[in-house]
């Protein structure tokens, strides 16, 4: 499973209280009345979740993912497209129909742009 397993540390920074909303059928995701394509899966889970951003060993996550749920298979995240599984093109998945963009264990990847831009927000709503 993608579901991240490790996560090791919370950084602090300056918090932006507008929630990211996450539309699974549609593999979005918005701020306000600015909205971008991501990467989701028939498991992400839906309902209101603070995000704790978090550092990682990983190397695939490129240092930091947006936590939001964690169980006993692991810790759900917004981050950057994990691409530990070439042959899945995440990618080139990313600019696709949303059939294309419906890849993931639960998570919810994006672009690097994206996971900047949405790095400073502590709440997400995924519907």
């Amino acid at each position: 499973m993608e579901i991240l397993s490790t996560i090791i540390t919370s950084l602090a920074l300056t918090t932006n209280p507008v929630p990211i909303v996450v539309d699974v059928q549609s593999a979005t995701a918005c701020i306000q009345d600015d909205c971008y394509l991501v990467l989701v899966g028939k498991n992400t889970p839906k309902g209101t979740y603070g995000l704790n951003l978090s550092t990682t060993p990983d190397p695939l996550y490129k240092g930091s993912v947006l936590a939001f749920k964690s169980d006993s298979t692991g810790t759900y995240a917004i981050h950057r497209v994990w691409d530990g599984k070439p042959s899945e093109r995440r990618n080139e998945r990313l600019k696709g129909t949303v059939s294309d963009r419906l890849i993931t264990n639960g998570c919810i990847n994006v672009s690097d742009d994206t996971y900047e831009i949405f790095k400073s927000h502590r709440k997400v709503i995924i519907k």
